[in-house]
């Protein structure tokens, strides 16, 4: 509450102050006797009580969305930026990841910590935090004016498939290394970068990709117990199946030397 800013530009902490000041003022004003200062007073005395209900009720008592919105852009934007660097690892290259470069900015230990615990309120602000709806994927003009005046950098841009499906997001295996959580949150990306399977049953290319670069990290980054166990790899070969599952028409618009091309490149990418 602190950080968070109403019209872009005021902090409403600071609003706090200033109407705290005018009700202690209150108590060495009222014995004014002024009528003109006195109405002025009053005025004001009830511009705060209004705001003290608004506040209390807006920002207090209940989740507020901008809030919320605000605190996730500080903590994610200014992350990667758009660029000519092609050095990738070795899965994004062969998946064909866009030019981007990472800045100094790193994923907070608030973040990170928020997410080692695995609950239905924690699961609901991965996928708001780091779903398809998330700031992360926000190229309006608005979202890209802001990033240019707070990093001076442009967005780096993830692909989307005809289907809805995004490229799962560098932010995402930033919090993938560090995470006591591996096991919950690899598979909780998986199913929601999935894509929804009654609308796009077919084939879908970023689908693969985003399941080799999963395989990726797991191979250099996985260190917790839980993704050696049989469990996970049940659960992880079923994400799999779907991702190298190819239907009548989706194999009658690739040649089948396409088809062995891609799924080889990928299968080195992920070793």
């Amino acid at each position: 509450m602190k950080k968070y800013r109403i019209f872009g530009r005021v902090r409403i902490y600071e609003l706090l102050i200033l109407f705290a000041i005018i009700n202690v003022s209150s108590l060495f004003f009222m014995f004014v006797q002024s009528f003109q200062f006195r109405v002025i007073h009053f005025l004001l005395l009830t511009i705060s009580l209004v705001f003290a209900i608004y506040y209390f009720f807006s920002y207090i008592t209940s989740e507020n969305k901008r809030v919320k919105k605000q605190i996730f852009e500080d903590e994610l934007l200014g992350l990667y930026y758009s660029s000519d660097n092609f050095n990738h690892q070795e899965a994004d290259v062969l998946t064909k990841m866009s030019g981007g470069s990472r800045t100094s900015k790193k994923l907070s230990s608030n973040v990170i910590s928020y997410f080692d615990t695995y609950n239905s309120d924690s699961q609901l602000a991965f996928a708001e935090v780091f779903g398809s709806d998330s700031v992360i994927y926000d190229y309006s003009k608005k979202a890209k004016k802001k990033l240019q005046r707070k990093y001076q950098i442009s967005p780096y841009i993830y692909r989307k498939s005809k289907n809805g499906i995004y490229d799962i997001s560098y932010e995402y295996f930033q919090l993938f290394r560090s995470s006591e959580q591996q096991f919950k949150w690899t598979l909780e990306v998986l199913r929601i970068f999935d894509g929804d399977r009654q609308s796009c049953r077919e084939f879908d290319l970023i689908r693969l990709y985003n399941f080799s670069r999963i395989i990726t990290h797991i191979n250099l980054f996985g260190n917790n117990e839980s993704i050696y166990k049989y469990k996970f790899l049940e659960y992880l070969v079923v994400f799999y199946y779907k991702a190298v599952k190819i239907s009548k028409v989706s194999l009658g618009c690739l040649s089948l030397p396409e088809i062995c091309r891609r799924l080889i490149d990928i299968w080195i990418g992920s070793l």
